[in-house]
């Protein structure tokens, strides 16, 4: 799998050297953050919680997820979530509508993903990345033990 060149500042070679760092690992980076959104469903995940569960800085996760905003592969699904630090953020979600009917937005309870979309966020992961990352492997591990904790 090829990356774009990632940006840089031109005219600052640590900013060059950094982005050629990052190359190699910024597909893999990709693909962690795509199916950890894809597997929140409908429920969505923001910023914050995608790094909590990739365990990737912020920004990493966030330049990862931007590229997939601008792939339209995800998108504001027009709910805000609060954060850790009490602050709004907006929630990516994958293939739902980004345009909510106006009005108030009922809150609904938070749901946990169905072990089909987990099982086909494991699936997109094992198809997509040869060499998977520390992060990767974690989130992989996660998955497969709250499958295997879902009541039957």
């Amino acid at each position: 799998m090829t990356y774009d060149k990632i940006p840089f500042n031109r005219g600052s070679e640590t900013s060059e050297a950094a982005a050629e760092s990052v190359a190699a690992s910024a597909a893999t980076h990709e693909t962690l953050v795509f199916v950890t959104i894809r597997a929140a469903g409908e429920h969505g995940a923001t910023d914050d919680e995608v790094e909590r569960a990739t365990g990737l800085r912020h920004q990493n996760a966030s330049a990862r997820r931007n590229r997939l905003v601008h792939k339209g592969k995800v998108k504001d699904s027009g709910i805000r979530r609060n954060t850790r630090s009490g602050r709004k953020a907006i929630v990516w979600v994958t293939g739902i509508d980004p345009n909510p009917p106006s009005g108030p937005t009922p809150k609904a309870p938070p749901r946990r993903p169905t072990d089909t979309q987990i099982c086909l966020a494991l699936w997109d992961i094992e198809r997509h990345v040869s060499e998977p990352c520390d992060s990767l492997q974690k989130l992989c591990c996660w998955l497969r033990a709250i499958t295997r904790d879902t009541p039957t």
